[in-house]
């Protein structure tokens, strides 16, 4: 699991990333990515009913994107807000190796990744 200063928390800081960011989209995922006005990246992540009808099967894929965003962390610049949103659902059950790439060539595309 992220850390608490690691994860977007507040409706209003999803709905203004929403509101002022474009996507970047890969084959299950759509990721915003915006200047943070902290000095820490947060994530936020969000799994719709539509795409994972049970709520299990949700924090499930929830758990499994925490762990992967936590291995990122070092290599993603500082102070940005991301918010990852799925967009197609993965096979059940959840390999933690497709989702982990899916994520890290979302966070390619969107360019905060160091080199």
């Amino acid at each position: 699991m992220l850390k608490s200063e690691n994860r977007l928390k507040k409706d209003t800081e999803f709905r203004r990333i929403f509101r002022s960011v474009r996507p970047v989209c890969t084959t299950n995922l759509a990721v915003r990515v915006q200047e943070s006005r902290t000095n820490v990246t947060r994530f936020g992540f969000v799994i719709g009913i539509k795409v994972e009808k049970l709520a299990v099967r949700r924090n499930a894929l929830r758990r499994l994107f925490h762990r992967a965003a936590r291995e990122f962390l070092p290599l993603i610049k500082t102070s940005l807000n991301i918010v990852v949103v799925v967009k197609q659902p993965f096979p059940y059950p959840y390999g933690p190796n497709e989702i982990k790439r899916q994520l890290e060539e979302g966070l390619r595309k969107a360019g905060v990744l160091k080199q």
